[in-house]
């Protein structure tokens, strides 16, 4: 029989509470608690690696967890954080066969944010995750609610749709990503293969793309660069200094194959 959540976790003040409401709900919507570990050197909740299953199904998750709290003096009152410190130097963890999530509690209205920690590996080591008040209060009033952001997903939800979030989860990473990256550089390698440079803050959606994915490269007008579609085969990040050395650059470098051509309402679709 798997262990309770109780059994898995002991008490460790206010930073281990959204793990533990976490899990609380997902027990409560028919999942076990098959492994909780935790990754911190410090042997804090972030990250924790976290195996769930029930019947026919299992989910291995990098979970990174946190309370949900106001931007602060000076700031729009509708605008939330999620402040993603963790204990682990450089950009949030990706591990093999786990899918990095991060999630926020909102103990003033009882309901978690979570997003997308792939989309979020490279924006600093406590940079904010911004979430806005009408997403948590629509999750109050209906349960479950969604931040139509293509590549910077956001959903908040409450404890007893905790399920419904595994599922967001699973279709978010199964999903092949095709969008329109503004290009900083496209160097060709050969006839078929090129290098093309993205930036986290710049170019919108670089930091979501993932190997397999496809992309057409513009301008800084949004225009095609050509009517190349290009299959992410690799891709790394670069961190470039700049000249205050005091908020550096990153770049994502992708290595990409030509693997056809794209035209008229296709254009459109990934410009959107």
């Amino acid at each position: 029989m798997a262990a309770t959540v109780a059994e898995h976790i002991s008490p460790t003040g206010k930073s281990g509470e959204p793990l533990q409401r976490l899990l609380e709900a997902l027990e409560d919507c028919g999942w076990a608690v098959d492994l909780r570990e935790s990754v911190s050197p410090h042997g804090g909740p972030n990250p924790t690696r976290i195996d769930l299953s029930r019947p026919r199904d299992r989910r291995r998750l990098l979970v990174y967890s946190w309370f949900v709290t106001n931007e602060g003096k000076g700031r729009a009152k509708n605008d939330y954080r999620i402040q993603t410190r963790r204990a682990h130097e450089g950009p949030l963890i990706v591990e093999p066969e786990r899918t990095t999530v991060g999630f926020g509690w909102d103990r003033q209205r009882q309901v978690f944010g979570a997003f997308d920690g792939w989309t979020k590996r490279e924006t600093g080591s406590s940079s904010s995750v911004h979430i806005k008040r009408s997403l948590l209060e629509a999750a109050v009033a209906e349960g479950w609610a969604v931040d139509p952001l293509r590549w910077d997903p956001r959903v908040a939800f409450t404890p007893e749709n905790a399920g419904k979030a595994l599922a967001w989860v699973a279709a978010m990473t199964a999903e092949r990503r095709e969008a329109a990256l503004p290009a900083l550089e496209l160097k060709m390698l050969d006839e078929e293969t090129a290098e093309i440079v993205g930036d986290v803050w710049r170019s919108a959606p670089a930091p979501w793309f993932r190997e397999g994915d496809r992309l057409i490269a513009v301008d800084k007008k949004g225009k095609p660069v050509d009517d190349s579609l290009w299959r992410i085969e690799h891709l790394e990040a670069r961190h470039v200094s700049t000249a205050s050395s005091r908020y550096n650059r990153t770049r994502i470098h992708f290595r990409c194959r030509r693997v056809g051509t794209v035209h008229g309402s296709k254009v459109l679709e990934m410009l959107k």
